[in-house]
């Protein structure tokens, strides 16, 4: 009988762990982490958004501080799911949405959505997960890539957190064209304005050198 019952009591928990949900918290405007969200680069050759250049990183002034620079104005409005997966992987696809949905702030809290704390089934109660931010632009003409909710405006880098724990690895990022495989902001090559700054610097430098071009 008593065989039986530990029997029934480690069913019991099986089951239970089989079905436990993992928890991540998702926030930009922390104490220790400050990372808004920015509209599309400016293109200084078409005088328009260079949605090719997605930027992801954050800036000198930001928490904890980097060295991207952003040209475009911290968002208003959009709408902000989360999304994550077990373990480490390098496809978005994989990645599944939490059940909480947010909206980046407007005014002084443009860029910045509130903190929420997120639920996911596919998710275990404990370990590493992969996760990422992607912000839509709801009824509006941004939308660079797909995943299974809509069409996505843009997306912060993947990156890992601990479950049950903050996501304190997330970083800014800016609107822009997403990879169609992984779901992740490009690497951006150079744009034609970009080359010409680096082309007008060697040849400033080579005179400043050399006293000759």
């Amino acid at each position: 009988m008593k065989i039986k019952s530990l029997i029934g009591l480690l069913v019991v928990v099986m089951t239970h762990s089989g079905f436990s949900q993992g928890t991540i918290t998702f926030g930009n405007n922390l104490v220790t982490l400050k990372a808004p969200i920015f509209g599309t680069e400016l293109d200084w050759i078409n005088f328009g958004g260079d949605w090719a250049n997605a930027k992801t990183g954050n800036t000198p002034t930001n928490t904890p501080a980097g060295t991207q620079i952003y040209q475009g104005a911290p968002v208003a409005n959009f709408l902000v799911r989360f999304w994550a997966a077990p373990g480490i992987v390098t496809d978005g696809h994989l990645l599944e949405q939490g059940n909480v949905t947010s909206m980046t702030g407007s005014g002084s809290l443009a860029g910045y959505f509130p903190t929420r704390i997120v639920t996911f089934a596919n998710l275990p109660a404990s370990g590493i997960a992969t996760v990422q931010v992607r912000i839509y632009d709801i009824g509006g003409p941004l939308a660079f890539g797909n995943d299974s909710s809509g069409f996505v405006a843009s997306a912060s880098a993947l990156f890992q957190a601990n479950i049950g724990t903050t996501a304190t690895g997330l970083r800014s990022f800016s609107i822009g064209w997403l990879d169609g495989s992984t779901l992740a902001p490009y690497v951006p090559e150079p744009n034609a304005g970009s080359l010409l700054a680096i082309c007008l610097g060697i040849v400033g430098c080579k005179k400043f050198l050399f006293g000759k071009s």
